[in-house]
């Protein structure tokens, strides 16, 4: 054993002290009402958080990334953690609500971060300003998928009570604002027109940089929050052994007496809560325009796929479940992961009418047109219905490995919209029905298809003009 060091009287020098042990996950919420109290008053007061706090927070979040998603022990453990203490989600409402408002509780979202300088963030000045809201907003929302599936105890009713709290506290409102303040700046920063309309004069390329990179973090955040949503508020598995046992055509739903009851209605009440905060907040229409902007902007390296994916993906689900009650309902071409024909229904009429107002905006619709026949042409080189150049490529971004479901999703979201003759379409009832077959031969995974001669002849036509309207444009109404 080599000899301990000594130091200048002779004597051994004291051993280095251990380092302390890792606090645990349960330590770690326990601590949660004063870590965030500390964060909050640093950012009241225009100060930068402590180390200290910063450092527990981005610990909180690894230990929550660690968990394995989808299981039942990790699950439960978190489920009693954010029920069983009140001041927990208590503290983490608080924490995401300053997160998504610069300035703390009391901002109001990106519309504090000035107009078109792409700067600033959540809760500080620049890049380490904006960590510990980054931190925030991700283990807040780690917090609430690693709760599913839900365990079958009444610590369940706690995580949907806390998915109901952020609803209410309108996070959705503030992520449809700071979506159209990132639009307006990023329209702003390409010359007023996101590649397809050309007026005023663009900014300079570092400054169209900084409005895309804040466009692409804000629109990242709202489809984070809409997938968290849709996992725990529409995923029948979500509810496996509460409200049913099984899987597949042997699941078996089970009788609504007793917890499953509660749960069942506290689902319905969560799903009616999100239902009319996506409709009355507008951010799906917010996100689709900014998603188009950034897919027009030419200057930039691509549409990541999950951003494009991400909100391809919430607006299908969403779509089918607003769709699902209508005794008239269009055909799907797929049915969303998660769905069980056992779990009773969570989406009441009044929670679907809302569902489907929320799709009815015209970037939403400008949206799904764009991306469905974008998926088309990968499939058929067929017309792009007279789409600008600059967002004939938005296929592109759904062309990945991993988005064979995006890609059903795109071209579902676009035979429903062929469906409604109140919904934003190519002109001309013959265009419509071309492009209605070419989603029915795209998704059974034929393009060579022959048509009856009647049909053919009617589908016979050259392809629309141009709109004299660009798709982005469209949006501004």
């Amino acid at each position: 054993m080599p000899p301990r060091a000594l130091d200048r009287g002779g004597a051994a020098a004291p051993r280095d002290p251990a380092p302390a042990p890792a606090p645990t996950l349960r330590a770690s919420f326990a601590a949660l009402p004063s870590l965030v109290e500390q964060l909050l008053l640093a950012v009241r007061s225009g100060r930068q958080p402590a180390a200290s706090a910063e450092e527990a927070l981005g610990r909180l979040l690894q230990q929550l990334a660690e968990l394995p998603h989808v299981s039942p022990r990790p699950s439960a453990e978190v489920a009693e953690l954010l029920s069983s203490n009140p001041k927990v989600p208590a503290a983490l409402l608080r924490l995401h609500a300053a997160a998504l408002r610069p300035g703390g509780e009391g901002g109001t979202g990106a519309l504090e971060r000035g107009s078109g300088n792409g700067g600033g963030g959540s809760g500080g000045s620049g890049e380490a300003g904006t960590q510990w809201s980054r931190n925030a907003l991700d283990a807040t929302i780690e917090t609430l998928n690693v709760c599913v599936p839900l365990p079958p105890s009444r610590h369940a009713l706690g995580v949907l009570r806390f998915a109901r709290g952020m609803l209410r506290a309108q996070a959705l409102h503030v992520l449809s604002r700071n979506l159209a303040v990132a639009a307006a700046a990023l329209d702003c920063a390409v010359g007023g027109g996101g590649g397809g309309g050309g007026r005023g004069r663009a900014s300079s390329p570092a400054a169209t940089v900084s409005a895309v990179d804040e466009a692409r973090a804000e629109l990242a955040n709202t489809t984070m929050h809409l997938a968290s949503a849709t996992l725990l508020l529409f995923n029948d598995m979500t509810y496996a052994g509460l409200l049913f046992q099984g899987e597949g055509v042997a699941a078996r739903a089970l009788p609504l007496t007793g917890l499953a009851a509660e749960v069942a209605a506290a689902r319905a009440a969560a799903v009616e809560d999100y239902a009319r905060a996506l409709a009355e907040s507008g951010i799906l229409e917010h996100a689709a325009r900014l998603l188009l902007l950034l897919q027009a902007v030419r200057s930039w390296n691509g549409m990541p796929e999950a951003l494009s994916t991400g909100l391809v993906t919430a607006c299908f689900r969403l779509s089918w479940h607003g769709f699902a009650c209508e005794s008239d309902k269009p055909c799907s071409v797929v049915v969303p992961d998660g769905a069980v024909d056992a779990c009773p229904r969570a989406v009441s009429p009044a929670a679907a009418a809302l569902l489907r107002s929320a799709l009815r905006g015209r970037c939403v619709q400008t949206a799904v047109l764009v991306y469905g026949v974008g998926v088309l042409r990968l499939a058929d080189r067929g017309s792009s219905y007279g789409r600008p150049a600059a967002l004939q490529t938005a296929g592109l971004s759904l062309s990945g490995p991993t988005t064979g479901n995006a890609r059903l999703s795109a071209l579902d979201l676009l035979l429903r919209q062929l469906a409604s003759p109140a919904a934003l379409r190519p002109p001309g009832r013959a265009a419509s029905a071309a492009l209605a077959l070419r989603v029915g031969r795209t998704a059974l995974g034929s393009t060579a298809w022959e048509l009856p001669p009647a049909l053919a002849a009617a589908t016979s036509i050259p392809p629309p003009p141009r709109p004299a309207a660009l798709p982005v444009v469209w949006c501004r109404g």
